[in-house]
């Protein structure tokens, strides 16, 4: 029920939904992502971006250039989200896109979006290319190539199969992977041999 809620609430009933849920500052890759969806809206116009975090200065700028490239009816700015309603969003989307333009040291939404059993489109520049595994879990690209990213975008909306598969596989390696419980157990390690030395 609240799922639908926020689909309705957020324009998304029968489109596909992309989520980019980050820091909304030049260095996330906001400007290359819309670029790229430019793209996919020539072979793909059903879908809708949700563009999730607190609005700056920067945010104009990411709604000028939607507009210079009729996708802004597209793109869903829902400001800043609490744990619940974020869960919601990511619950609510078909594939999330973390194009960090930066080295990024982890990259926390990457995992959030698998742990909620999406794809992750994900710039491979520091710590994402750790969590996410290139066509299992989503795919890894350089932000700066908006046509490869575009591309991978297509293909996970028009491969829904794909996308589910690789939503599973997700949540699968965020579980095992990087629960609280295994860090826990690799930081003991980390202590213990630290001890023994």
């Amino acid at each position: 029920k609240k799922i639908d809620e926020f689909k309705q609430k957020h324009n998304s009933n029968k489109k596909k939904v992309i989520i980019f849920s980050a820091r909304l500052i030049e260095a996330k890759g906001g400007d290359q992502l819309i670029q790229a969806l430019a793209l996919v809206n020539n072979d793909f116009p059903d879908f809708i971006l949700l563009v999730v975090g607190k609005e700056w200065a920067y945010t104009k700028k990411i709604k000028k250039m939607s507009q210079d490239l009729n996708i802004s009816e597209k793109v869903i700015f829902t400001g800043y989200l609490k744990e619940d309603e974020l869960k919601l969003a990511y619950n609510v989307a078909d594939i999330s896109v973390f194009p960090s333009l930066c080295f990024e040291s982890f990259g926390m939404g990457n995992l959030e979006a698998m742990a909620c059993r999406k794809p992750v489109i994900s710039s491979f520049f520091g710590g994402p290319s750790e969590v996410v595994v290139d066509g299992e879990t989503g795919y890894l690209i350089n932000p700066n190539n908006v046509k490869f990213m575009a591309e991978k975008i297509l293909d996970l909306l028009q491969n829904s199969e794909k996308a589910i598969k690789f939503g599973k596989t997700g949540y699968i390696r965020a579980k095992d992977k990087f629960s609280l419980v295994r860090q826990v157990e690799e930081m003991l390690k980390w202590y213990q041999l630290t001890l023994h030395k």
